[in-house]
């Protein structure tokens, strides 16, 4: 029976729109925290792969999350943690 069951709510369409969500309901949104002064919070990238110029082929990219300011230092794809 039970089979027969699964059956018929798998094929009924009206049946599988008003299905049930098994999920736990989703909470309210927490805003984001904002840094209180400039270059308190910074982002920071690597850009490797690029052509050799004036014996750099990496760009680092630090950027301020409060004003969004960036500065682009130049640098090599071989560069270790330490170098940066």
């Amino acid at each position: 029976m039970k089979v027969t069951v699964n059956q018929y709510i798998q094929a009924c369409e009206s049946c599988i729109r008003a299905k049930h969500s098994n999920r736990a309901p989703v909470g309210l949104l927490q805003p984001i925290d904002l840094p209180n002064k400039p270059w308190e919070e910074i982002t920071y990238d690597l850009i490797v792969g690029l052509p050799l110029s004036e014996g750099y082929d990496a760009i680092f990219t630090v950027v301020d999350c409060l004003s969004k300011m960036v500065h682009f230092i130049p640098t090599t794809s071989e560069a270790t943690a330490v170098d940066i």
